[in-house]
């Protein structure tokens, strides 16, 4: 049975999560398929949500609908800008009241873009910047790869919040540290 990736993540971990072998046997046909599109001077087409397709228990891509690679050096610095080289930012947090979220996740896509974020689904947020290079697909790839081994839908807001959480937090409100996940 052939559908969409969002389609198949609906059902795909519905009898536990895939093992090692499970992950790799799934997404290995994908990788494949973005090689022989990057083969061709071409990129992959995750900005399309139907390009993305499950065939059974494995993923790969439509190759008819690859693109050229898209450029836009300046508009990536234009949010990178601003890190130092001295140290490493690991959150963005906006505080309100007795509430901490974090802005590693740009939910709202009709905002612009304040810093490098996640966004929801399988995309790099430099394609919201129409730059969209080989190195744009490995990093929507291992999206991918993260989705299936850990059984996250990254479609969905809160599987995001997940994936994006890589290292603990902590806020100082009212010179107290706390850590927003264990509210």
């Amino acid at each position: 049975m052939t559908q969409t990736f969002r389609q198949f993540l609906v059902t795909a971990f519905q009898h536990g999560d895939y093992t090692t072998d499970d992950v790799i046997a799934c997404v290995l046909p994908l990788f494949r398929t973005v090689i022989k599109i990057h083969e061709d001077q071409l990129v992959a087409p995750f900005e399309r949500e139907e390009a993305l397709i499950a065939e059974g228990q494995t993923l790969t891509m439509n190759t008819d609908m690859a693109g050229m690679p898209q450029f836009n050096i300046p508009a990536v610095n234009a949010l990178t800008r601003s890190q130092s080289p001295h140290f490493e930012v690991v959150d963005k947090v906006k505080i309100t009241d007795d509430n901490a979220v974090s802005l590693r996740i740009q939910t709202d896509l009709q905002q612009p873009l304040k810093h490098p974020a996640y966004i929801p689904g399988y995309q790099g947020y430099e394609m919201l910047l129409s730059h969209h290079d080989e190195q744009t697909d490995i990093f929507c790839l291992g999206l991918v790869l993260g989705s299936m081994a850990m059984s996250l839908d990254l479609y969905d807001e809160k599987n995001s919040r997940c994936l994006s959480r890589t290292a603990p937090t902590q806020v100082v409100t009212n010179n107290v540290f706390t850590r927003p996940w264990a509210r």
